[in-house]
């Protein structure tokens, strides 16, 4: 089964973006990651970004890729059988 991220899990992975990133960008997490902040669920089954400028989102695209995310265009079906 596809994993679940908690709150810790995703400070990781953001502290460890944001090591990677040549300047800093204004990044707000929304969805299941944000809630899980606010302890008002335990994890996400994804981890949303909204970015305010087209440049951020290269610059975050380009770290995501390298260290090794995916773009993904359609869900597979472990995602989508992970529920809401």
């Amino acid at each position: 089964m596809r994993a679940r991220f908690d709150s810790s899990y995703i400070r990781s992975e953001l502290d460890r973006i944001g090591q990677q990133l040549d300047e800093p960008l204004t990044v707000f997490l929304i969805g299941g990651g944000s809630m899980a902040f606010r302890g008002l669920k335990d994890t996400t089954k994804d981890i949303d970004l909204v970015v305010t400028s087209g440049d951020d989102l290269w610059q975050l695209q380009a770290v995501l890729l390298e260290l090794g995310y995916d773009i993904v265009r359609e869900p597979d079906e472990a995602y989508e059988a992970l529920g809401a």
